[in-house]
């Protein structure tokens, strides 16, 4: 994210984001003595990223027109 061509924007949500789930699981993890809450909730923030990620993609896809299957000789070649 340093030296990549990463928006300000995405990074610092990205920050926050797994700032905050560390905090979530480390407070699981000594509230409970145990490691299965803060595994059950890195496994929750997963899928809840992977959810958003489509949500997000989806309509961004649509609205900027990327949203064919791709050129039409790749489409031959699906027929065929």
């Amino acid at each position: 994210m340093l030296f990549g061509k990463v928006e300000i924007g995405a990074a610092v949500v990205i920050v926050l984001s797994v700032t905050a789930l560390g905090y979530g699981c480390a407070t699981a993890r000594a509230r409970t003595d145990s490691l299965r809450p803060a595994i059950a909730a890195h496994m929750m923030f997963i899928v809840g990223a992977f959810l958003a990620g489509v949500i997000y993609t989806i309509p961004y896809r649509v609205a900027t027109g990327h949203a064919s299957l791709g050129s039409p000789d790749r489409l031959s070649l699906i027929r065929e």
